[in-house]
């Protein structure tokens, strides 16, 4: 009993000392990321997509494991019915995504896997299709926007970035 008591408190004493380093790291993350253009949040407005755009675009957003991933393509369903726009959105995971990648025209790469970008551009390409790398605040801020997720996504598939 007594250990048990000892490890709970060794594990509040850790958390109480390191806690303070990680609040200030994280803090140095946001602020790179606003120093490389990080997302600014906006007020919500309607996404304004030529005819042309958006016959049924298909967009494929892929994560490490499929978890994360599943949260943007979800935010992209939910901003597309909200808007009337047909667009098809699927979540994978990098590396199990090779035989998919003709059936879509844009693939997102989530934050945990975007140091892959190179190599999925040269697929991408060969293929013809494009593709684009998310920050860490930019997609989480895209995942509870879906506003916001439609127009990153049409941006893209405009030529605008």
């Amino acid at each position: 009993m007594l250990s048990i008591l000892f490890a709970v408190l060794v594990l509040v004493v850790d958390f109480v000392v390191y806690y303070p380093f990680f609040k200030v790291y994280d803090k140095q993350k946001c602020e790179e990321e606003d120093e490389k253009g990080g997302y600014v949040k906006e007020e919500d407005e309607d996404v304004e997509v030529s005819s042309d755009v958006v016959n049924e675009k298909r967009v494929l957003v892929l994560c490490a494991g499929g978890g994360t991933s599943g949260l943007l393509a979800n935010a992209l369903a939910k901003g597309a019915d909200e808007q009337g726009i047909s667009i098809i959105t699927a979540a994978g995971s990098y590396g199990a995504h090779y035989d998919m990648l003709k059936d879509y025209d844009l693939v997102v790469l989530a934050p945990q896997v975007a140091n892959y970008y190179e190599d999925l551009k040269k697929d991408t390409d060969r293929i013809g299709i494009k593709c684009v790398a998310c920050e860490g605040k930019k997609y989480i801020e895209l995942t509870r926007n879906p506003q916001k997720a439609l127009q990153f996504v049409f941006s893209i598939l405009d030529g605008e970035e």
